[in-house]
């Protein structure tokens, strides 16, 4: 008796079920698209010992009702993650967990039986940053940017200038640390600029690229933005990013990673171990070798001070730091906690005291003066961002619409 709608490929799925009620036999079945159903009436009396397929009739009392999925707010692109488990908590009520950090609560007969209690939208993340403890915004799947001013606890999508569809990325995003400005970036030489840290959006219009721009970093106390992207491509905006232009690109190489740590000083790291160096602002740059590399992509750059001292990220778990005296990125020992997944992002505070990294199967490293640790991070999917606020606070963006705070 289940109304479950057809799909092009038949019926949907249900991957879930729990009985709740006794006295009052209720059940509820989760599944594909997050669809929830319910069936309150006498269960069905099963032999355990009978190994024999069975097919009781189905009563007419005892049919399979729709209840309410997640609708506000609903996600831009019509989509819904699947729901994979269900677990009983009283005779009325059910936890319902699935795909993209869905969770959900049941209540039979309340006002709103169905009540996502996690990020409910079906969207891979790609980049985020916050502005403080409470302030922050992601961006994923079709250039959906999502705005958080509670910490994380709930999220929505802001007022957007565009309408997000399914097949570009969004790929980067940052919040500028004085609070304001802040900029998106993604395929197809998309580029998002915020005034109000993130609770609005516009789509700038001529951006100087059409290629795929995969981050983006604020210079500190300044109205200058850098973003990079594929083909060596680095485009530059000294209006709080709400115009571009390019600037001197460093090569073919696809870039990944971006930081300033004066308007003048800066570096871009990409794929094959390729490390570049400017001090006049992006018009020119120099080659910045990495000893102990073997090729890997570089993901992430992170510069401080006055930019002579940078440290670097990559695959296969390399770390390469560049100091005062070596003046050349050399690859870090990092001992007991040394790892092989990919490393995806490093942040650097206090003037280099403090290093967070993070990277693939949920990997998250500590240095803090000098001593590194490996951090758990409470998942095992991708981080692809750290965002911090101070060495002792801070939130990782990660893939499948997680988001995890380090408090």
């Amino acid at each position: 008796g289940s109304p479950v709608p057809t799909q092009l490929c038949g019926i949907s799925t249900s991957y879930a079920l729990a009985a709740l009620g006794s006295t009052d036999p209720l059940a509820i079945s989760a599944g594909y698209a997050g669809e929830i159903f319910a069936c309150e009436a006498s269960a069905y009396d099963f032999d355990p010992c009978d190994c024999e397929q069975v097919s009781p009739p189905i009563a007419s009392d005892e049919t399979w009702v729709q209840r309410s999925t997640v609708t506000d707010p609903v996600h831009p692109l019509g989509s819904k993650s699947p729901s994979y488990g269900a677990a009983r908590i009283s005779a009325t009520e059910a936890c319902i967990v699935g795909a993209f950090g869905r969770i959900q609560r049941f209540e039979v007969d309340a006002t709103d039986e169905v009540i996502d209690v996690a990020t409910p939208y079906f969207l891979r993340l790609s980049d985020g940053s916050f502005f403080n403890e409470t302030t922050g915004c992601v961006i994923g799947d079709g250039w959906v940017i999502m705005f958080t001013d509670d910490g994380g606890v709930s999220w929505t999508v802001p007022d957007l200038s565009w309408t997000p569809n399914d097949s570009p990325d969004g790929k980067g995003i940052d919040l500028s640390p004085s609070g304001d400005y802040g900029v998106g970036v993604g395929t197809g030489g998309f580029i998002a600029h915020s005034d109000d840290v993130g609770a609005s959006w516009t789509r700038v219009t001529g951006s100087p690229v059409s290629v795929d721009l995969n981050a983006v970093a604020s210079v500190p106390n300044s109205s200058t933005v850098f973003a990079v992207g594929s083909d060596g491509n680095v485009i530059k905006s000294t209006d709080n990013g709400e115009t571009w232009a390019s600037v001197t690109t460093t090569g073919s190489e696809d870039l990944f990673g971006v930081s300033f740590a004066t308007t003048s000083v800066g570096y871009v790291v990409g794929e094959d171990a390729k490390a570049y160096r400017t001090t006049d602002g992006g018009t020119t740059w120099s080659n910045a070798p990495a000893s102990g590399s073997s090729a890997e992509a570089f993901r992430d750059v992170q510069t401080w001070g006055d930019g002579t001292e940078a440290i670097i990220v990559g695959d296969n778990g390399g770390v390469y730091q560049r100091t005062v005296s070596a003046q050349r990125f050399t690859k870090v020992d990092l001992g007991s906690v040394a790892v092989s997944e990919h490393l995806q992002d490093v942040e650097v505070l206090n003037s280099g005291t403090n290093v967070r990294i993070c990277g693939d199967n949920g990997v998250v490293l500590f240095r803090d003066s000098g001593t590194w640790t490996r951090v758990r991070s409470q998942t095992t999917e991708r981080l692809h961002r750290h965002s911090f606020q101070s060495a002792t606070h801070g939130f990782g963006i990660g893939q499948g619409t997680v988001v995890v705070e380090y408090d």
